[in-house]
This record gives structure tokens, C-alpha cells and sequence, in this order.
């Protein structure tokens, strides 16, 4: 399998991307909710392998709940998109699993999802923020260029998979 991606870089949020909408810091009654969307994500990102959905990723999920890492956007209370907040480097944090539900989308919450995340990411704990797209997915592309994320190096992500003869 071959993965082409891009890395952005994020120093300054765009203003118009914030939105009026409110974002949490998840807690363990939308437990339910983050395994769900968590394997929609996973399937919806990596569709040709259910071997990504070992057994760990509900416990990495909820672990991320428990430390505090995942974020939605609620609207009236109602979850409209997650993103969590990852990796940390001696001056940048990442962003990643984004999502937004098929039926919610085109309508700016994952943008705005984002946004807030990374201001709040930028004015607490890091200089920078940065975050891994598929560059076979414009719409994130474009999103993420929206909010102020700009490009700063493609990879190439090989996997090789060996079977063992017997």
C-alpha cells in the first residue's frame, strides 16, 4: 500500500474560520459516540484494511477521552464534528481524526472544528500545530488551507506486507 500525504504547518488561525459554534473537551458520555465515529474514520480512511481496527483501537480511543485529547463541535448540545489533539514536539502539537459524519458535512463544521481546536492548541500549549492530509482528499486539503494551515512537505508512505510461507 502506498500513502501519498502532505504535512501543514499552522502558526496563525484565520478569524473567519472560528464560527460561533461551541467545542469541548469530550468527556466519557460521548464514549459511545467517539468508538463510533472513530471507526467510521478508520474505515473511511484506510478502507482497504479492517486490520487497522485491531483490537487497541478502542482502548487508544478511550484513552484519549480520559486524557483529555478529543474535541467536538456541538450545535444546541448535538455533536457536529471530533478532532483530537495529538502528538506534542518541543514546539508544535498535531491535530488529527478529524471527522465529520457523511450526513453533516459541507456545512463548515469540521472547518470550524479545527479552527478552534488549533487556536485554542496555539494560545495554551504550542507555537505551532500540524497536521498529516491524504493528498487524495481535496476537500480536507483545502479546509485545513482555509483555516491558515500551510503546506510544508509531501511523503510517501510505503507499506509492505510480508506473508510467511509455509
Amino acid at each position: 500500500m502506498i500513502a501519498y500525504e502532505r504535512i501543514y504547518k499552522l502558526i496563525e488561525v484565520a478569524e473567519e474560520t472560528l464560527g460561533d459554534r461551541k467545542l469541548i473537551n469530550a468527556d466519557n458520555s460521548f464514549q459511545e459516540l467517539i468508538l463510533k465515529w472513530g471507526r467510521e474514520f478508520i474505515l473511511e480512511a484506510l478502507p482497504e484494511s479492517e486490520v487497522k481496527l485491531r483490537d487497541d483501537w478502542n482502548p487508544s480511543l478511550i484513552r484519549s477521552i480520559d486524557e483529555k485529547r478529543i474535541f467536538l463541535l456541538l450545535d444546541n448540545g448535538s455533536p457536529l464534528s471530533m478532532a483530537r489533539r495529538a502528538g506534542k514536539t518541543p514546539n508544535g502539537i498535531t491535530v488529527n481524526l478529524v471527522y465529520t459524519p457523511p450526513s453533516l458535512r459541507r456545512k463548515g463544521y469540521a472547518t470550524e472544528c479545527v479552527a478552534k481546536l488549533s487556536k485554542l492548541l496555539l494560545d495554551s500549549v504550542s507555537k505551532f500545530c500540524f497536521l498529516f492530509t491524504d493528498l487524495m482528499n481535496p476537500t480536507s486539503n483545502s479546509i485545513y488551507q482555509k483555516i491558515g494551515y500551510r503546506p510544508i512537505i509531501d511523503v510517501d508512505q510505503y507499506e509492505f506486507i510480508f506473508e510467511k510461507k509455509e
